[in-house]
């Protein structure tokens, strides 16, 4: 698979009050009003490690087609029991649990009836479109406009290279006035735009994707062409762009690679 890049537009102060809800009303939700996708994994996932158990490692599930599954079910089934697992808050839940837990619930409920302050952006694309997008954005932003993006693109990649220059210096990741702070994982690895970081970059990007320079690919050689790789550059900046429609008022972008 490679690596991945997880992206999401959030609508900060609607998710902060969503994050009160329990782990059980959330999972009851997603079952009844989540929506089906061409993804394989149509689920809302909630993991637990007990060490006193004979199964440590253990998680509730929910699917809109399915129903649930619990600790004790080896299959899914119609109803889920209330349990001390999941009465616990869910912003209590994401700031201790594995970071895959925070991931799990971004990609289902930007997939839920009802729940339209978490956008998807991407799931499932590698980075290389970044550095074909930084390449043109080096040729026309001005120094400290290149600077500014390439830091804001450094947010997301989180280490990982891109075949493009970028700044040198570690731009560094907070969670500061967002409502939960999942914690790096070895191998998922989360990114932040503030709102106004936020207004930057899509600021940035517009200038990039209207610059009619064609986006070439930044890693050779590469079953890809230059035209095909052109239109996959400006089909994920498009997908960043569509988030200036969404008119949340608080708008964060958060990230997740690996």
């Amino acid at each position: 698979m490679g690596i991945r890049i997880q992206a999401y537009a959030i609508d900060v102060t609607r998710f902060d009050r969503f994050l009160e809800k329990s782990l059980f009303d959330l999972l009851h939700l997603y079952a009844e009003r989540g929506t089906l996708t061409d993804s394989s994994e149509n689920v809302l996932r909630f993991t637990f490690y007990n060490a006193n158990l004979e199964r440590r490692h253990y998680c509730y599930t929910a699917a809109p087609d399915k129903g649930f599954i619990s600790l004790k079910d080896s299959g899914w089934v119609d109803t889920l029991e209330p349990c001390p697992d999941l009465q616990q808050s869910a912003r209590q839940f994401i700031n201790t649990a594995s970071i895959y837990n925070f991931s799990w619930l971004l990609r289902a409920f930007s997939y839920c009836e009802g729940v339209e302050f978490i956008h998807e952006i991407t799931s499932c694309y590698r980075r290389w479109w970044i550095g074909s997008a930084l390449n043109v954005g080096e040729q026309v932003l001005s120094a400290a406009e290149f600077d500014s993006i390439g830091r804001l693109f450094k947010k997301v990649l989180r280490g990982w290279n891109c075949d493009a220059r970028t700044p040198t210096e570690n731009p560094g990741v907070g969670f500061d006035g967002f409502p939960v702070s999942p914690e790096d994982d070895p191998d998922l690895s989360p990114g932040r735009w503030t709102a106004g970081e936020t207004e930057c970059a899509l600021t940035l990007i517009q200038r990039i994707r209207d610059s009619g320079i064609e986006f070439k690919n930044p890693s050779k050689p590469s079953p890809h062409d230059d035209t095909d790789w052109d239109a996959l550059t400006c089909g994920m900046l498009d997908r960043f762009l569509a988030v200036n429609a969404l008119g949340f008022e608080d708008c964060n972008v958060v990230t997740l690679i690996g």
